[in-house]
């Protein structure tokens, strides 16, 4: 099965917020991507992931 997957999420809060998110596709299924997951911000933000 190919998969395509993508979305866009927007958040606006009127003070710094700390936000912990699951956005990311299984290890497992990645070959399975039509094309390369990418996770961008639009401002300098520290981000880790775990797979």
């Amino acid at each position: 099965m190919r998969i395509r997957a993508g979305f866009n999420l927007a958040y606006e809060f009127p003070q710094p917020t700390p936000m912990l998110l699951v956005l990311d596709i299984h290890p497992s299924r990645r070959v399975d991507l039509l094309t390369e997951q990418t996770i961008g911000f639009d401002r300098p933000v520290e981000a880790d992931g775990l797979f």
